[in-house]
């Protein structure tokens, strides 16, 4: 797979042509407004951006192939590919997900030694 260098004046004059508004809406509309990495619904708020996975079709982009809505804590500073994306995806459904159990598991301990506490405490009056 050959890379495209595009120079940032040519990428300017693409984000300030008259179509580029609306591809980015397009864009926006079939990933239902969420981020490709967090899925964070940003529908309103909209800190979204538009990740080009490639060059070789700027002026013609495919809003559903070749650009990638990314929230601006995810949007990198470079060129990330879709399948790093995805991998980038996985590692933070994962994050997420480990989160999530550590803080049951927190409630679910501090439950325990709570009613464990009131017991003794009870037996001791």
């Amino acid at each position: 797979m050959k890379s495209t260098t595009v120079l940032r004046s040519e990428l300017q004059r693409r984000y300030a042509s008259p179509d580029w508004p609306v591809k980015r809406r397009e864009c926006f509309d079939k990933h239902d407004w969420n981020c490709g990495v967090c899925f964070h619904d940003w529908r309103g708020v909209c800190p979204l951006q538009c990740h080009h996975l490639h060059y070789r079709s700027l002026w013609h982009e495919d809003p559903e192939l070749d650009i990638v809505p990314l929230c601006k804590r995810h949007h990198p500073k470079g060129k990330l590919t879709a399948y790093q994306i995805k991998l980038w995806r996985r590692s933070y459904r994962w994050q997420r997900g480990m989160e999530r159990l550590a803080a049951w598991l927190l409630r679910a301990s501090s439950r325990t030694i709570r009613g464990l506490w009131r017991r003794a405490v009870r037996r001791g009056r």
